[in-house]
């Protein structure tokens, strides 16, 4: 028996996509469920917190300008839970200038400019499931 048969079957990874608009929303879940990622979504960033602290996400994919907490206090937020191990986190944003510099020091690992295209998107959690597993 190969050390894969024993291990058994590989778990999807588990992302969550957090935007404050519901049509992105709809259509990310749609993608990203078609392409075998287990997704979740959250409307804003307090929603997102509650979530990741709940259910531990291997990936968040967040919008920046959210109300009642933005991307990257969500960001901050995230990183300051202490959670071993911390989930990765993807900005996906069309902002420039004050909010994208607060957004590259807020602990985000990539920042990815809207339009994000689907490949692009699906290509990157390809490669992050690749390394957890």
């Amino acid at each position: 028996m190969s050390a894969d048969a024993r291990e058994g079957p590989v778990k999807p990874l588990r992302v969550l996509v957090v935007d404050d608009d519901a049509d992105t929303l709809d259509s990310q879940l749609d993608l990203l469920g078609l392409c075998g990622f287990a997704v979740g979504t959250a409307a804003d960033g307090e929603e997102a917190l509650r979530t990741v602290l709940a259910d531990r996400p291997d990936v968040v994919v967040t919008d920046l300008r959210m109300p009642r907490c933005s991307g990257s206090e969500l960001a901050r937020r995230v990183s300051a839970a202490g959670l071993s191990p911390r989930p990765f986190l993807v900005a996906a944003t069309g902002c420039q200038g004050t909010m994208l510099r607060e957004a590259e020091q807020a602990g985000f690992d990539l920042i990815l400019m809207k339009p994000v295209e689907p490949a692009v998107l699906v290509g990157l959690l390809r490669r992050i499931e690749r390394a957890l597993h």
